[in-house]
């Protein structure tokens, strides 16, 4: 098991590997520049994905080749990833979801003999490793996300960890000629951010039932298998670093971040706990991992109805990952049709995801074993 700790070096300057940016998918959005990614270029990444992936491939002016995955990791499946490519294949964006590793050793097995390089996606990941090694030290490059609900949320920025000599070397020159520092104006909207966020935290915790979590999918609707968008389209924060407030509670978290873990572990525990008591399957690790989960997955026997008794009753049970599947079925929907994705098709139709944070207390998660409880006998889960 590897030892608790940071998942790099917060003491190395950005000039070595590390660079800082504004939110998750500029560093990806860098990471692909770094990599001279061109418009006839395809990207491969798992159909069951954050739609935020998407969107600085598309940006790029590449084709995001959506690839099933498998059961085990919810993570890209190595045989239809052999299959998925081609000559115009210019690199893989292999998912840690929810914080399993990926089957990385078969990956990574495919990406060498095709020649191409390997990102991985690790903004589910807080500490999972596999054989004793910390996820993102194994591909060419890794980035992270650090935003609300994060597994160490800052409220904003993502990080690139460049293990590539010659990428750093292209990353480096990059972010030093065309990132900028945060302004004034973008700390201040941090601040706010966060307050906001603080209030709403407050509110929930004192006015539980009366209040739910506002959730935008729009941002679904804008990345459906369509065509690339022109590069000026992306914001001004696809050219910012981090600002430096973020930069600098993230760097308090990662030089400590046993405390984190250890209460991220005993939400686990004591969820898996309750789990066996009332006959809930509880989710086995693969072979050789230390997972750290970001969030719970659950089998749901009729997702629909469990998913709106949670809304109802204020359980954090969630659907993620679906939207580029259901984007691309109702793109290709005809009568009959081949599936595609059939993994990706099952887990959007079954699974669902219990959040997990640091700050969970006992009467949190009691109040959700008996909501699991109920659903469980009323034969929703």
């Amino acid at each position: 098991m590897a030892e608790a700790g940071s998942s790099w070096d917060v003491s190395q300057d950005s000039s070595n590997r590390q660079f800082y940016f504004y939110k998750g998918r500029v560093a990806l959005y860098a990471l692909l520049r770094a990599l001279r990614v061109s418009p006839s270029d395809e990207i491969i990444v798992p159909v069951y994905t954050c739609p935020a992936v998407i969107e600085p491939i598309q940006a790029l002016g590449c084709r995001a080749v959506y690839c099933d995955i498998e059961w085990r990791t919810f993570g890209l499946c190595p045989e239809r990833f052999k299959s998925s490519i081609t000559n115009r294949t210019k690199a893989a964006i292999v998912q840690h979801t929810f914080g399993v590793p990926s089957l990385i050793d078969e990956l990574l097995s495919v990406a060498r003999w095709a020649g191409i390089s390997v990102l991985e996606d690790c903004c589910h990941v807080c500490a999972s490793a596999y054989r004793g090694k910390r996820l993102g030290f194994f591909g060419a490059a890794a980035f992270y996300s650090h935003d609300w609900e994060k597994p160490l949320s800052v409220g904003g920025g993502g990080v690139a960890i460049v293990n590539s000599p010659s990428l750093a070397e292209s990353a480096s020159r990059l972010y030093y000629s065309e990132f900028e520092a945060a302004s004034f104006h973008d700390e201040r909207e941090i601040i706010a951010r966060t307050a906001g966020v603080a209030a709403r935290r407050l509110a929930r915790t004192y006015a539980r039932g009366l209040i739910h979590r506002l959730r935008s999918h729009s941002q679904a609707e804008q990345i459906c298998d369509r065509l690339p968008m022109h590069h000026a389209e992306l914001g001004s924060e696809y050219q910012k670093r981090m600002p430096r407030s973020l930069k600098y509670r993230l760097r308090q978290i990662l030089l400590n971040p046993r405390q984190r873990i250890s209460a991220r572990k005993w939400t686990i525990n004591r969820y898996e706990a309750g789990f066996r008591s009332i006959g809930i399957k509880c989710y086995k690790e693969p072979e050789d991992c230390d997972v750290i989960l970001w969030r719970y997955p659950l089998l749901a026997l009729d997702k629909i109805r469990l998913l709106q008794e949670a809304r109802e009753c204020d359980v954090r049970l969630v659907d993620w990952g679906a939207t580029p599947l259901r984007c691309l079925s109702l793109a290709t929907s005809k009568p009959n049709h081949e599936r595609r994705f059939p993994t990706a098709e099952e887990v959007t139709s079954q699974v669902v995801t219990l959040c997990l944070n640091e700050r969970q207390d006992d009467a949190e998660v009691d109040r959700t074993l008996e909501f699991l409880c109920k659903m469980k006998k009323s034969g929703f889960i």
